[in-house]
């Protein structure tokens, strides 16, 4: 094993550099506001995405009931029933967990 000879280093001093004063409960309140303000802005994208379906969904149900047959036609509207169930239930506030 081959020893290298240790050379002898002055200290370097160090400049006193004041680090900030970290308050936890701003920081931890700050996080909460960037979470519950995020929450907002998807949950509004996604009405603003429903109700963009919303808008293109009677035409095509429309036509959909006139060109079917029938015996297809009883599936369809049973179809749009649960589908117009289920806006219901998109549109239900939170608070009511039972819905409907």
């Amino acid at each position: 094993m081959v020893r290298m000879p240790q050379v002898p280093l002055p200290p370097v001093p160090l400049p006193h550099v004041p680090l900030p004063k970290v308050r936890l409960p701003k920081l931890l309140e700050d996080g909460a506001y960037v979470a519950v303000g995020t929450a907002v802005l998807g949950f509004q994208r996604a009405q603003v995405a429903r109700r963009a379906v919303e808008k293109r969904l009677p035409p095509v149900v429309r036509d959909l009931e006139r060109d079917l047959p029938r015996e297809a036609a009883a599936v369809a509207k049973e179809a749009i029933a649960v589908g117009r169930f289920a806006l219901q239930v998109l549109r239900a506030p939170a608070s009511r967990p039972n819905y409907p």
